[in-house]
């Protein structure tokens, strides 16, 4: 409301009436917030947790960011099945636990026998969510962690392990950087990630804390012996052995036949003098199946290799005194007692400390005096004995702490040090591809100069054709009107109608010509005028930016001012194009209006006169006028916009548009080239070292290199250098090895794969079809020799085998378990000839040697045919497969004990060791007090409020009982 219109005692009344009006709504707010049912106590708190008031907005922090660690710790789980990414460290604590399947997306352990799954789970996902308990589960741990004196990560640290599983679980072109972090945090969580950083801090240090007692409980449960697991049978078996190389000639004959009759029956086929063969031809099956992976030439590369080895790694980490101390205080009651041999020594060791004392008194005793005698010193050595009898100092651990400090960080600081490096090679990467953009944008708006020439000439060309097709319109109507008048009143109405449709033609179509050929006059002015003043700008500023916002560098600045002044130029071409069109169609309109007026004339002069006569003379006025106009809008379309004109600017931009593709393509091969890069140095300030390749290398040269061949085992290396994507310069992303370090690599010359065509593949594939075809007859001659065998009696079908093929081996085998495969013996799937699975499940197992030996038919007393298969070559190619087939029956059986041995228990993956040791630290009182809110909080005191929308559920539920009784 305005008070200008009120006297000034009417404006301080009013005003006076609103205030107090305010200050009674201000006060009626605040009774209804101390005395309204649904409150109770403080607004801003949530509970009180130990004694301490927990603010609301503080409580929400927490419950947001317990969600955010779940959910990036499950997404990053779910995401990180790529080969070529590392898998980063959860944000939140995880512990072993009892699960038939994964919980939340977190992978377990593979299910093993039928056995029940264990895995690590985040305590998140296990805690129970009723009345907030996780957030209160939380806040003790956090405190623990803190009582222990864990370290409490930096912000950055903390940003670095968010942007880490974010990314885990983002595509490759989603992934973020650590500056649009707080915005993509915001964008996917709803909140601030500053508002957060403090709770994701407690996240970790709990994480570190649960970590630290695992591995105390993992080191006990190292130290259990073997385990009783019932009897084993043990069997003593003989076998003999076919080789399918006894039938290669056999089988390459057959094959060749049948390829020479197929391709005649095809021949014959296309002359009319046969059927379609029936059935696939093996040689052309063989090249179809093996020509996608084989039948390719190799790839050749040469590469550089950057390393950051974990043991390399470990000799650079520089760790500080006062971090190193800090540990040694939290775990010196569990891991630095003073042993036996350390007591004897004692003497020695107190004369060490007081060495060590002497020199650094000042900085650990500040302002307390130095001992200045001999017997001072006694005093303090006598005072120190008892602790040096209970543990021992840090300076005599202080070298095994370390190094155990640096094991634990160095896969830390290789990932940050490769890391670095690669973000500075993505910031290269990213300068290269503007500059390359900015040359395309060049290239591009030569292009776009032809473009708008030939669209000036071709809209005015168009109106030309429209002024034609409005002239054949217009007059072709009038002629037939004219043709059917029939007295003098609708001769003079046909006469009208010509003279009104030259007179549309001379102001409609004359002066839409006039407007196109005059289109944009002022905005080229205007626009040349605003583009001079830019490029000047933009010649002087020392500060312009580019359109991302970043400044412009010279080389950038170059070329935009280069692609300023061609478009200036083409604006100015566009202006002289303009004024030649004006001044010619001026010329034109004129000579057009004269030759209308004239036709008008003639038109007007058939309104009087005899009957026949007019009729006549329209009839002509209007076939010649039509015909004369069309010949000279034509002649003048021809002057002023020929077409040839247009042929010759589609010419020019079919050029540029070539010359566009091409430096386009070339740009998308050489934008991610970092061949510049001096990898050496970058390589060497992070403490890694570089390893150079030599020339024309190949996958198999690389794994016969000692010093590459760890390659084999680096996920993602193959597929790096071999594969199409990646192209001279290019560098991958970071390559982990479990357990030894992560790599990086850089392309030097590379010559990719290419498929090899059926001419120069053929002997390679007959020899492929002809080894198929061997195994085919081997199996369908054991099978013979299998049903002798049932017959007549092992050593009888035995003998008259031997005589056939003087290559059959019969050999013996000592007793073995069940549990294991024999060492001499390599059995294996054959889902090609023996129709075994391919990928073995409960219906179609791929039985081993040990167990078909177990499911030996007592009425046969001989095995099924089992098939064997080697291959030595490191690439794995079906040329070098080394197949044989094998009958086999037990010769002795004995029963023995089973037992789990130590090693055992030590084999890495998920051996029954593994398996066993994850169930029993899952079931430990560690973990268990971990895991159960009722032993985690069981000294935790915590009153918590209840909210608003739980206290007027309560009210209903407490109305609705009172209502069911008052209606009993």
């Amino acid at each position: 409301m305005a008070l200008e219109n009120y006297t000034k005692t009417q404006k301080i009344v009013i005003t006076g009436l609103i205030v107090i009006i305010a200050a009674m709504f201000t006060a009626t707010g605040a009774m209804m917030s101390v005395l309204s049912p649904s409150g109770g106590h403080r607004p801003t708190e949530a509970a009180i947790f130990e004694g301490q008031p927990v603010g609301m907005v503080e409580f929400h922090q927490i419950r947001n960011a317990l969600w955010a660690s779940r959910t990036l710790d499950s997404m990053a789980a779910q995401g990180n099945d790529k080969k070529d990414q590392i898998k980063p460290a959860p944000l939140y604590a995880h512990v072993p636990a009892l699960s038939p399947l994964p919980q939340g997306g977190v992978p377990s352990l593979p299910q093993s026998a039928g056995a029940e799954v264990l895995g690590d789970v985040s305590l998140l996902l296990l805690w129970p969510q009723y009345q907030d308990t996780q957030v209160w589960c939380h806040m003790a741990l956090a405190r623990r962690a803190r009582e222990a004196n864990i370290v409490q990560p930096t912000n950055a640290q903390v940003d670095a392990t968010v942007l880490a599983l974010l990314n885990a679980a983002l595509g490759d072109l989603e992934k973020t950087t650590l500056k649009k972090l707080e915005a993509d945090y915001r964008e996917r969580f709803g909140h601030e990630l500053k508002e957060v950083r403090p709770v994701l801090q407690e996240c970790i240090m709990v994480r570190n804390y649960v970590d630290s007692l695992l591995a105390g409980e993992r080191a006990k449960l190292a130290d259990i012996a073997a385990i009783d697991a019932g009897n084993n049978q043990e069997v003593r078996a003989e076998y003999l052995r076919l080789t399918p190389d006894v039938f290669m000639d056999e089988a390459r004959k057959e094959v060749l036949r049948e390829n020479f009759l197929t391709r005649a029956r095809r021949l014959a086929v296309g002359l009319g003098t046969g059927t379609p063969a029936s059935g696939p031809d093996l040689i052309e099956e063989m090249y179809d199946k093996v020509r996608g992976m084989h039948l390719q030439n190799e790839a050749t590369f040469e590469f550089e290799l950057v390393r950051a080895d974990l043991d390399e790694m470990e000799r650079n980490l520089p760790i500080e005194e006062s971090r190193a101390r800090i540990y040694y205080e939290a775990m010196k009651s569990d891991l630095y007692k003073a042993t036996d041999a350390d007591k004897a020594k004692i003497d020695d060791r107190l004369k060490e400390w007081a060495n060590t004392a002497e020199l650094t008194w000042e900085r650990d005793n500040p302002g307390k005096p130095k001992p200045a005698n001999a017997d001072e010193w006694n005093k303090l050595k006598e005072e120190q004995r008892p602790k040096l009898l209970e543990f021992r100092t840090f300076t005599e651990v202080r070298p095994e702490l370390e190094k155990s400090l640096r094991r634990d960080f160095a896969a830390t600081l290789a990932q940050a040090a490769l890391a670095s490096l690669k973000s500075e090679c993505e910031q290269e990467k990213e300068k290269r591809q503007k500059k390359l953009s900015a040359q395309s944008q060049v290239k591009q708006q030569f292009k776009a100069n032809f473009e708008d020439l030939r669209r000036l000439r071709q809209e005015l060309r168009s109106r030309f054709d429209a002024m034609i097709t409005q002239i054949n319109a217009r007059l072709g109507d009038n002629q037939r009107r004219a043709g059917d008048a029939a007295d003098d009143n609708a001769l003079n109405i046909a006469a009208a109608d010509v003279l009104r449709a030259l007179d549309d033609l001379s102001i409609e179509q004359l002066r839409s010509l006039e407007s196109t050929a005059n289109r944009a006059t002022f905005d080229m002015e205007r626009s040349l005028k605003d583009m001079e003043a830019g490029l000047e700008t933009l010649k002087t500023d020392t500060e312009a930016k580019g359109d991302d916002g970043e400044p412009l560098t010279d080389e950038m600045r170059k070329l935009k001012v280069e692609k300023d002044e061609l478009k200036i130029k083409g604006l100015k071409e566009q202006m002289v194009l303009r004024d030649q069109h004006i001044k010619a169609v001026t010329g034109f309109i004129a000579d057009m209006r004269t030759l209308l007026s004239s036709l008008a004339l003639r038109a007007a002069a058939t309104r009087q006169g005899e009957m026949t006569l007019r009729k006549y003379a329209l009839e002509q006025l209007v076939v010649e006028g039509r015909l004369e106009l069309v010949r000279v809008v034509r002649e003048g379309r021809d002057a002023i916009a020929p077409q040839q004109a247009l042929d010759d600017l589609d010419g020019s931009i079919q050029l540029a548009t070539v010359e566009v593709d091409a430096f386009n393509e070339q740009m998308r091969k050489d934008s991610g080239d970092l061949s510049h890069l001096a990898l050496d140095k970058l390589a060497a300030d992070r403490k890694m070292t570089v390893e150079r390749s030599r020339a024309n290398m190949t996958w198999r040269q690389v794994l016969a290199d000692p010093r590459l061949a760890f390659l084999e085992h680096v996920s993602g290396a193959q597929n790096f250098l071999e594969g199409p994507a990646s192209t001279k310069g290019a560098v991958s992303d970071i390559l982990p090895m479990p357990g030894q370090g992560l790599y990086m690599i850089r392309l030097g010359a590379k010559q990719p794969k290419y498929p090899l065509g059926a001419l120069e593949t053929r002997e390679r594939v007959v020899k492929l079809a002809a080894m198929r075809r061997s195994r085919e007859i081997c199996v369908r001659e054991l099978n013979r020799i299998r049903d002798e065998i049932i017959k007549d009696g092992w050593d009888a079908a035995l003998k008259r085998a031997k005589e056939k093929y003087p290559a059959l081996t019969v050999q013996k085998t000592e007793f073995f378990s069940d549990n294991v495969d024999l060492p001499q013996v390599f059995s294996n799937s054959d889902h090609d000839v023996l129709d075994f699975s391919a990928s073995p499940n409960a219906s179609t197992p791929d039985m081993p040697f040990m167990n078909r030996i177990k499911s030996i038919d007592v009425k046969e007393g001989v095995s099924e045919i089992i098939p064997e298969k080697h291959n030595t070559d490191i690439l794995d190619r079906p040329d070098d497969e080394k197949w044989a087939y094998m009958l086999a029956h037990v010769v002795d059986r004995r029963i023995v004990d089973r037992r789990i041995s130590e090693e055992t228990l030590n084999e890495d993956k998920y051996s029954l060791g593994d398996i066993w040791r994850q169930r029993r630290l899952a079931s430990s009182d560690v973990v268990r007090g971990l895991i159960e809110p009722k032993q985690l909080l069981g000294n935790v005191r915590v009153a918590r409020y209840p909210f608003e929308r739980e206290s007027e559920k309560a009210k209903e539920e407490e109305e609705k009982k009172k209502k069911a009784k008052a209606g009993t």
